[in-house]
């Protein structure tokens, strides 16, 4: 691990656990290994959240996009480089950039997160402390916005939230939202393509206890692009919403139907 000015970049080796049933790196193994290189560098900056909890706040992510460009396999050396690159009101932005050995991209990713205060339950203003810190360099010139879904979905399942899934904040963790958004598309699309894009709307926080319903339905217009909804069971309330896009396998991988 070394620090190059404001970047953090952390190098990893693929493990089998972090692996699909190809052998490649699964797209939650992937999202894990960005969170905790994010982890990594608030520490190193004086803003992680052991930091933040001794003060009573918290990190929230609220956005995230993801871009998958090529697969990496089980035992591969990746490098990830990560950068805080400003703020918007209330938001902080974070980007990523994943590489393989020979410096070919393998994903790019953004992130919006919140500085959340949890005596009083409120957002509070990042950290002026932040502002030399910024890297004002964006992945992405496209905004990251509310997502707009379709109307009616085809697909309903129970969502069950599970113990293992809860973090810190005693809240469902942010990689079980992207667990669930992959584990709801279609087994034919999920045995035969592979994930190359997330964006994601966190928008509420999911305890325990709490029994949602996970909602999902293939663009009209798009085919491999699905919208997807997950809302609390009793009260309707919406936790997340999130456009995930999916392209047939690479020849060299064999579909299982």
């Amino acid at each position: 691990m070394e620090a190059n000015n404001k970047k953090l970049v952390h190098e990893y080796s693929v493990r089998p656990s972090e692996c699909d049933y190809r052998g490649l790196l699964s797209v939650v193994s992937l999202c894990a290994m960005l969170q905790d290189t994010a982890g990594i560098h608030a520490d190193k900056l004086g803003v992680g959240v052991g930091r933040l909890l001794g003060k009573n706040l918290t990190w929230m992510l609220s956005r995230f996009r993801l871009v998958v460009k090529k697969q990496a396999d089980c035992r591969d050396a990746v490098t990830i480089t990560t950068w805080p690159s400003g703020k918007e009101k209330l938001f902080t932005f974070r980007e990523f950039e994943l590489r393989d050995e020979k410096g070919n991209m393998i994903a790019q990713a953004e992130t919006a997160w919140l500085i959340y205060d949890l005596a009083a339950r409120c957002l509070v203003r990042p950290f002026l402390y932040l502002e030399e810190q910024y890297l004002h360099e964006r992945i992405f010139s496209e905004p990251m916005c509310k997502i707009a879904l379709p109307v009616g979905f085809f697909n309903e399942n129970d969502l069950p939230v599970r113990k293992g899934q809860i973090d810190i904040n005693q809240h469902a963790n942010n990689l079980a939202y992207i667990e669930w958004i992959t584990e709801s598309v279609p087994e034919n699309i999920f045995f035969s393509s592979e994930c190359c894009g997330i964006e994601l709307n966190y928008l509420s926080e999911v305890l325990i206890s709490d029994k949602c319903v996970s909602r999902c339905m293939e663009s009209a217009d798009t085919p491999g692009v699905f919208f997807h909804q997950i809302v609390k069971k009793e009260s309707g309330s919406e936790v997340c919403r999130a456009v995930s896009r999916w392209k047939p396998f690479a020849s060299k991988y064999s579909a299982l139907f």
